[in-house]
């Protein structure tokens, strides 16, 4: 189940990495225009494209802490378990 978790997830944060380099290369893209009135336009709206995060509900986004994270809670987990008997 762990490694499933990690495999499944892990590659969620390449997401917002893909959207902060698309914008990058949209920006680097932009200085070539001729317009200066288009260049300042773009800019703008470049810089209002939000790195967002992966919701996990309504109030919280995944975080990259969320595999060690349920590693831990399930390794802390099966050792109580196993304490336990």
């Amino acid at each position: 189940m762990g490694s499933l978790f990690v495999f499944i997830y892990d590659k969620a944060f390449a997401i917002p990495e893909g959207i902060a380099d698309l914008t990058r290369d949209m920006r680097l893209a932009n200085l070539l225009l001729a317009d200066p009135w288009k260049r300042e336009e773009n800019q703008r709206a470049f810089a209002s494209i939000p790195c967002v995060g992966i919701d996990i509900g309504s109030f919280k986004k995944m975080e990259r802490t969320a595999t060690p994270d349920f590693i831990d809670f399930s390794i802390s987990k099966i050792v109580d378990l196993l304490i336990t008997f």
